[in-house]
């Protein structure tokens, strides 16, 4: 009664056959009856050097590239030069990555239920609006819009910093194919928030139904495909997040803008709408050579990307690349040409 109670006896066993802290590997399993068996390798645990590095990392298993246990082992893959401080602000320190890539692990299928519910949702509101008045929501669209664009400014400029300091210290390699974009600290909070934001920006459709405008197969398309791509990259830690996320982040602050000004009756010229889709075609293209750089770098362990990442992204940025320079010559070059005959 007077004390916490004794050990069973093969606690006391077990203590005295386990290996001693020096020696660095756990080698033996030991059961009540004090009965040992070796482990097999995949159990091994010990630590083991980081090639090219002073660090040491603890493997309790082995794990493969996209498993949850070698993400959030990330920080001891990366390269400690990627992650030296870039004048990063201590709410942007105290994000907790770990929580949000186990977070993204277990809840990315989610975008696929999302998309579903977001079709049904518009084209139901769709269908509610046809023999009803439009809304005109100006004021909501002003704010809505002027708070992606600002979003995506600050956004593109810190992840952007991280890039910067990459393709002067390292090369273009690492931008391409460096994964310190998910937990550099003046990076990690705003990558993440890239993805969250193509949830947000499915909004964008709510406006477009509710006042009643054209709605056509590339926006919502777009929409759900950038979404599920954004989300499933971020579970996997793709390769190239650097390069997608500071070029759409950018595009999208200019995008914004631009519907901001013309909510607020701004008459923005024709040939700024014009550069803006010239802008997004140009992206996608770039998109496309990079996936074509990751594909001879695959092999590298450097530039670790997977098939099924790979297949639906080059699908993707396909099927965006033939969907947007259709929209650019219907809506641009075609119009010309009428303008020119009448």
């Amino acid at each position: 009664m007077g004390g916490p109670p004794a050990q069973p006896d093969w606690v006391t066993r077990a203590s005295s056959s386990l290996p001693s802290a020096r020696s660095g590997r756990l080698r033996f399993s030991v059961g009540p009856g004090g009965s040992r068996s070796r482990l097999s390798p995949r159990c091994d645990v010990g630590a083991e050097r980081i090639p090219g590095t002073k660090s040491t990392v603890r493997r309790a298993g082995v794990t493969r590239f996209g498993s949850l246990p070698g993400m959030l082992n990330m920080e001891a893959n990366t390269d400690p030069s990627e992650l030296q401080p870039l004048g990063e602000y201590d709410f942007e320190k105290n994000f907790n990555h770990r929580a949000a890539r186990k977070w993204m692990e277990e809840n990315w299928q989610k975008s696929l239920i999302i998309s579903v519910i977001y079709l049904i949702l518009i084209f139901g509101i769709q269908h509610f609006m046809k023999d009803r008045r439009p809304f005109k929501l100006r004021g909501p669209l002003i704010l809505w819009s002027f708070s992606l664009s600002l979003f995506s400014l600050i956004a593109a400029c810190r992840i952007g910093k991280q890039m910067a300091f990459l393709l002067r210290t390292k090369g273009f390699k690492h931008t391409v194919c460096s994964q310190s974009f998910y937990v550099h600290p003046v990076s990690k909070l705003w990558i993440y928030l890239f993805g969250l934001s193509k949830l947000v920006e499915m909004g964008d459709t709510l406006f477009i139904v509710l006042r009643k405008k054209k709605l056509i197969f590339l926006h919502w398309y777009h929409h759900i495909s950038t979404m599920i791509l954004s989300w499933y990259g971020y579970k996997m830690m793709a390769a190239g997040a650097g390069w997608t996320t500071t070029l759409n982040l950018s595009i999208h602050f200019v995008m914004y803008l631009y519907y901001t000004m013309a909510a607020m009756g701004i008459r923005v010229p024709h040939s700024i709408t014009m550069l803006i889709t010239t802008s997004q075609i140009v992206q996608i293209i770039g998109y496309v050579i990079m996936n074509i750089f990751i594909f001879f770098w695959m092999d590298d362990k450097l530039c670790q990307y997977t098939w099924p990442l790979f297949l639906l992204s080059s699908g993707l940025y396909t099927s965006l690349l033939v969907l947007f320079s259709n929209f650019f010559v219907k809506t641009y070059l075609s119009n010309t040409q009428k303008s020119k005959r009448n």
